[in-house]
């Protein structure tokens, strides 16, 4: 059986010292460090890039920042939780659009990607990149930004 804590000892206020602490630690630690909302448009040869990602990438280190492109080539970056944003500073920027050609369209049902399950045709679906693929590796897409604090609005008309 656990040893009581003697009553003038102040063990009463040690025994809420560690779990006071936590819950100050967590109230303190919020997203993470600075992060500010970014958001843009991608264009590839002046035509918005609709699907893919954007990836910001910190040259200080840290979490990178992600978004999904959609209409308009429009983007929302997320770090921490959605559309917080970009961490604050210089960035790597990555850009992945690709599309898969003579892909069979996805299965509208369960049964229906059973009945689906045949072997794949000797011509089997290929990528297509929608922007040249040297835009989706941090070491050769030769795209930067930087977020500073506030909303920052980013654009990128690729060649």
């Amino acid at each position: 059986m656990p040893k009581a804590w003697p009553e003038g000892s102040g063990g009463r206020r040690l025994r809420w010292m560690g779990p006071a602490a936590i819950v100050l630690t967590l109230l303190g630690c919020g997203q993470g460090p600075g992060t500010a909302p970014v958001s843009g448009v991608v264009q590839f040869d002046g035509v918005p890039v609709t699907q893919g990602t954007v990836s910001f990438y910190p040259v200080a280190g840290g979490r990178p920042a992600t978004g999904k492109l959609g209409p308009g080539g429009a983007f929302e970056l997320s770090t921490f939780g959605n559309g917080d944003g970009a961490l604050l500073g210089g960035h790597k920027v990555t850009i992945s659009a690709m599309e898969l050609i003579n892909a069979p369209p996805p299965p509208k049902s369960l049964s229906e990607e059973i009945s689906q399950s045949a072997p794949p045709p000797k011509a089997g679906p290929k990528a297509r990149w929608i922007v040249p693929e040297k835009y989706s590796a941090q070491a050769t897409s030769g795209l930067t930004a930087t977020v500073v604090g506030g909303t920052n609005l980013i654009e990128f008309d690729l060649p």
